[in-house]
């Protein structure tokens, strides 16, 4: 089976995914060209399943973004999907089920087979929802913007308009022109690329990365680190 992929990011996941679903026996079936987000439209074996695609994206936005976790219970995810579309997910290897006992099937787990995938997944029930998904956001910190950059990259390819609604949500002003900051620095030569190697490879926490300081070198390389964290 040959793909033509165009490089997007979403594309890729879209077509990773297609061939998951195809593993599984999906029925083929092709989107109408304008039907569906442009990532879609080169795959064969999504849009048969699109209700199993849309069950699988709404969990998976509301049990990252609401219990913050990697690993989900059967019970929560029956609470998005039915048994059958829970079992599809399982044989196309969407989802993958460990047992703790092999005698207590309850006390099964269930991950996706990468973040990645979660994450494209959740920016795409943002972006194919009518409701307000992005009110749900609870803004804890300011960091919330760079755990869910990922997402935000996704959204930004499926749906810009929502990703700067999310972008807006999620950082304030000074938070956006500290970044702004960061990056005018580095053009400028304040920074050369040694030291951006350098914060890539340095374990500095983000309480550090985001600590305001009077001193003006350090604020400089504090912006720097936000720009290279985002």
């Amino acid at each position: 089976m040959n793909y033509k992929v165009s490089g997007s990011l979403c594309e890729i996941n879209c077509i990773l995914l297609d061939v998951l679903f195809k593993t599984a026996n999906a029925r083929k079936g092709y989107f109408q060209k304008g039907s569906s987000f442009q990532c879609l439209s080169n795959t064969r074996f999504i849009q048969q399943q699109i209700d199993i695609f849309d069950s699988l994206a709404k969990a998976t936005f509301y049990l990252t973004f609401s219990n913050k976790s990697l690993v989900f219970a059967e019970r929560e995810l029956l609470n998005y999907m039915s048994e059958v579309q829970l079992e599809f997910c399982l044989r196309a290897g969407v989802l993958t089920k460990r047992c703790s006992s092999s005698e207590v099937d309850q006390d099964a787990q269930f991950s996706f087979v990468h973040e990645t995938v979660l994450e494209f997944m959740a920016a795409y029930h943002i972006a194919n929802s009518n409701q307000d998904c992005i009110a749900n956001f609870q803004i804890e910190s300011e960091y919330n913007v760079l755990e869910m950059s990922e997402t935000i990259i996704y959204l930004c390819g499926l749906e810009c308009k929502k990703a700067n609604q999310l972008l807006t949500r999620l950082a304030d002003v000074k938070f956006l022109d500290d970044i702004n900051h960061g990056l005018s620095e580095y053009v400028k030569g304040v920074f050369c690329n040694e030291h951006v190697l350098a914060l890539h490879k340095h374990s500095f926490t983000q309480r550090n990365a985001l600590r305001s300081s009077n001193n003006q070198m350090k604020h400089n390389a504090r912006c720097l680190s936000l720009s290279v964290l985002f």
